[in-house]
């Protein structure tokens, strides 16, 4: 809902959110969804009340009404973009459900975000997801072990560095390219 919004900024739980460009709507949408998230984290009683609770304290905050509102507001392209561009040949993976350093989650946890991802993009886009970027590029043992029990064949990482035959498919490097390099032929 932050996309639909024309105020400027909104204040909610006595914080400020500035809200006058996209990059600030998204700074403020993860920041309400980390605040909603740590909500959820308390005790299971009052987490489900004090979570309508904020959410109707942001709804009102934002004077958008609710019900007009799409999970898709702030995706970078959409899944009818991402269908399209399937269909010119690009293939997608995994990045995990909210992009949690999978290190530091609980196995069970881990699993739930690797499969919810997965099996959310093989429904919207009709073929398998078998390779996972891991968050932040970082991985253990243990993260790489459940994407392969996840059913993934493949991880990426940020470590610098060519693959061989003999690399490890649950450790593959990358090397950057960025705008100090000459990309003319």
């Amino acid at each position: 809902c932050l996309a639909m919004t024309t105020k400027k900024s909104i204040t909610v739980q006595g914080i400020l959110y500035p809200l006058e460009n996209d990059k600030q709507k998204i700074s403020a949408a993860v920041a309400l969804r980390n605040v909603l998230k740590e909500t959820l984290q308390t005790s299971h009683q009052t987490s489900q009340a004090a979570c309508t609770t904020l959410l109707d304290e942001i709804a009102a905050a934002l004077g958008v009404d609710v019900s007009q509102c799409s999970n898709e507001d702030f995706l970078f392209i959409s899944w009818k973009e991402c269908l399209e561009m399937q269909q010119a040949g690009i293939t997608f993976g995994s990045h995990s459900k909210t992009h949690g350093d999978l290190r530091f989650l609980s196995e069970k946890d881990v699993q739930d975000e690797l499969t919810s991802s997965k099996n959310l993009i093989e429904e919207k886009l009709g073929k398998p997801c078998d390779t996972l970027s891991y968050p932040f590029g970082e991985t253990n043992a243990a993260v790489r072990t459940l994407a392969n029990i996840s059913g993934y064949n493949a991880g990426f990482t940020t470590y610098y560095g060519k693959n061989t035959r003999e690399t490890n498919p649950f450790l593959l490097q990358r090397i950057t390219i960025n705008n100090f390099y000459d990309l003319s032929i």
